[in-house]
């Protein structure tokens, strides 16, 4: 289990049918790309959570209207360097363990199988 990111690779030690949970922060829509696809295909079961935007910091430093949430692909057309700026370095996530319990109760009955 991991946050979108390069620790997530490690999901290609993990062994036949293991659980592999992606935690996705706000502004990553292809976070199943990366991480996803890859560890199914590697016979994993994938599960990915998005959070909402009361987990984000970002909740923090930008008013609920404007373009951070209501239209990410404004600010991704603004150029890498923006995008990644706002939702890799300025964003840091705060887990909702009651939103979250649901995730690892699936994880757990996968496990069981």
């Amino acid at each position: 289990m991991g946050v979108h990111g390069a620790g997530l690779t490690h999901f290609m030690f993990l062994p036949d049918n293991a659980v592999h949970i992606q935690v996705a922060p706000l502004g990553k829509p292809s976070s199943r790309e990366y991480y996803g696809l890859p560890a199914i295909d590697r016979n994993l079961r994938y599960i990915q959570y998005n959070i909402s935007e009361e987990e984000s910091t970002l909740s923090e430093k930008y008013p609920r209207d404007h373009p951070v949430f209501t239209d990410p692909d404004s600010i991704f057309r603004q150029g890498y360097a923006v995008s990644f700026r706002i939702y890799l370095v300025e964003q840091n996530i705060k887990l909702n363990i009651a939103r979250f319990r649901p995730v690892l109760v699936r994880a757990l009955e996968l496990l069981r199988k």
